[in-house]
């Protein structure tokens, strides 16, 4: 029991070696901001946690999952690509501005764009991790209590995304510290198109 849970958790780890955890962290780091960054990154983190476990629990969902993966790709690639025009034609907003907070419920840019974001992330199965997720379906299948293997996937293949999106956030305070808020914006959006670019040719 114990070493199927530690094995199904190195192979969430293991997986987050593929390029697309790369754009997991750039969406998660794009999410990391404004007053509810914290309840926005929490959500993308369990929208990708959910589908993770979803995926492993059941190969059926598994395989249905990799027939509509290229159209997750491309509505990935597509995103992408929005988001980063709209950075670019977004003039920069000071550090200051981010501190106002308004009184009620979460909008749906903090709490149902990102849930969205998080489960498409887990679905873009490419050849870099699907085989992942099926030695941890397989393991889960043949594991006492699968449920439990699933969800030490689904952590492992989590937290590592959701640790460098955190630390994005220092590395961005630095650069407007430093005053560097063009500098933040092009690297932005030229992280996002790069991106879309590399979700354009996968789908």
């Amino acid at each position: 029991m114990t070493a199927g849970f530690l094995s199904a958790a190195a192979i969430g780890l293991v997986a987050n070696g593929g390029p697309c955890t790369a754009a997991r962290v750039i969406a998660g780091s794009a999410f990391y901001r404004g007053p509810r960054r914290g309840l926005a990154l929490g959500t993308f983190t369990f929208g990708a946690f959910l589908t993770d476990v979803t995926l492993v629990s059941s190969l059926a969902l598994f395989f249905r999952a990799l027939e509509v993966s290229s159209w997750c790709y491309a509505a990935a690639a597509i995103g992408s690509l929005a988001a980063g025009l709209w950075r670019i034609a977004r003039p920069p907003v000071h550090s200051c501005s981010s501190g106002v907070v308004r009184i009620g419920a979460p909008e749906a840019s903090t709490v149902l764009l990102p849930l969205i974001a998080g489960i498409g992330s887990a679905l873009l199965l490419g050849a870099c991790c699907a085989p992942f997720v099926l030695a941890a379906a397989a393991t889960a299948g043949i594991a006492m209590n699968p449920l439990s293997i699933a969800l030490a996937y689904g952590s492992g293949h989590a937290v590592l995304p959701l640790i460098l999106s955190l630390c994005s956030r220092g590395v961005k305070n630095t650069f407007m510290r430093a005053g560097a808020l063009d500098a933040i914006v092009s690297i932005e959006a030229g992280l996002f198109i790069a991106s879309a670019i590399y979700f354009g040719i996968l789908a």
